[in-house]
């Protein structure tokens, strides 16, 4: 897109975005500190949002489970600033469809 506009490569920086790639295989003194030892472990991290579509992922979590009943869904992240602005923790509290994060 930015060759396109005329933009010079050279002046072009790509900043990636996500996590990095972190060697877990040593991961079990990690899940010994946090009680999940012998757990399969899912997550979702960074700002939470309607976005995200975390209820559909805990909407699921029971037919997950009936499969792989070690799973647990980590949710780690505070609300965007944005919609915190806007909406307060609505979201964070919803209960329709199930999702009721504690902040604790």
């Amino acid at each position: 897109m930015l060759k396109q506009q005329g933009i010079p490569y050279k002046k072009c920086i790509v900043i990636p975005h996500g996590c990095l790639n972190i060697d877990n295989t040593d991961n079990k003194s990690i899940k010994e500190s946090l009680g999940l030892e012998g757990r399969l472990v899912a997550s979702t991290f960074g700002l939470i949002s309607s976005s995200k579509g975390i209820e559909y992922a805990i909407q699921a979590l029971p037919e997950v489970i009936k499969k792989e009943p070690r799973i647990v869904y980590l949710i780690i992240g505070e609300t965007h600033p944005e919609v915190r602005k806007q909406e307060g923790e609505k979201y964070r509290n919803k209960t329709k469809h199930g999702l009721l994060v504690n902040s604790d």
